[in-house]
């Protein structure tokens, strides 16, 4: 998987919803954010942002999104092409690190 880290970028974040700064990255859904130690701003910084203070697992950077809001019905996904088609019949294993934000269930951007 290309960038597996998100550290690989064409600029920092500066708002919310920029997961398409991500080299090889891009959002499906709504807004998936994207959270980097470079962003010149201290909600979307790394480790200390809007959602509380994570470390990334590697480097600086991490993405975040909301796997489920029941109000208004939300999910956001991102996505990346694999660096190599899968094939038929061969077995994967995938892992992902996941937080659960400190920040209220609910938050709004503007």
């Amino acid at each position: 998987m290309p960038n597996a880290s998100f550290e690989d970028h064409t600029s920092c974040p500066t708002m919310a919803g920029q997961v398409d700064s991500v080299t090889h990255w891009f959002q499906v859904t709504e807004s998936p954010d994207y959270f980097n130690s470079c962003s010149p701003i201290s909600s979307l910084s790394v480790p200390n942002n809007l959602f509380g203070y994570q470390l990334p697992v590697y480097g600086d950077a991490y993405c975040g999104m909301w796997c489920y809001n029941p109000s208004p019905n939300s999910r956001e996904y991102i996505g990346t092409e694999l660096d190599n088609p899968l094939v038929i019949g061969q077995q994967y294993f995938v892992s992902f690190n996941i937080n659960l934000a400190g920040a209220p269930l609910v938050v709004y951007w503007e």
